[in-house]
């Protein structure tokens, strides 16, 4: 089931993001030494609105996806958006749940008046998120090389 987070998901929140950044350290700029807050993540939730939302996916008590969303809010940028740490538990791939997140997050940016771009970006390596962003109609519009480096290896990331 699909929810947006509130602070009462607080802490699956963090063990989510956590298990994100453990796993797949090559995939977010943040690597598995960040340690999240617990207060700090509860008022980042706290302060979410309609145009700043974690989508999960829910099965039981725990989380097992999530795609967070950010409407610029400078006065010219604020026709864009951002989608941002998107994961799913690996138990729970290929079953369509991030396609339902990126649905339910569609629905909502269409009812924000003057929003015409959603952005987002993976890491090159990671082609089975890019082969999803391209079914679901992004385009590739830049690649930066080098943008993240770990253990030794150069990620470009594909916006």
């Amino acid at each position: 089931m699909i929810l947006e987070l509130t602070t009462e998901w607080t802490d699956e929140y963090i063990r989510l993001r956590s298990e994100a950044l453990r796993l797949h350290p090559d995939s977010f700029g943040s690597g598995p030494e960040y340690k999240h807050s617990r207060e700090t993540t509860f008022q980042r939730l706290e302060a979410k609105h309609e145009e700043d939302f974690i989508l999960a996916w829910q099965d039981g008590n725990r989380l097992e996806a999530m795609l967070g969303f950010k409407r610029n809010q400078g006065i010219k940028h604020q026709h864009r958006s951002e989608i941002w740490g998107v994961y799913v538990s690996e138990a729970y791939r290929r079953k369509g749940i991030a396609q339902a997140l990126f649905e339910e997050c569609f629905q909502r940016a269409s009812k924000m008046e003057g929003l015409k771009k959603i952005l987002l970006g993976a890491s090159h390596i990671n082609t089975g998120s890019i082969k999803l962003y391209e079914r679901l109609g992004f385009e590739e519009y830049a690649r930066e090389p080098a943008r993240m480096i770990w253990q030794g290896q150069e990620l470009d990331e594909v916006y």
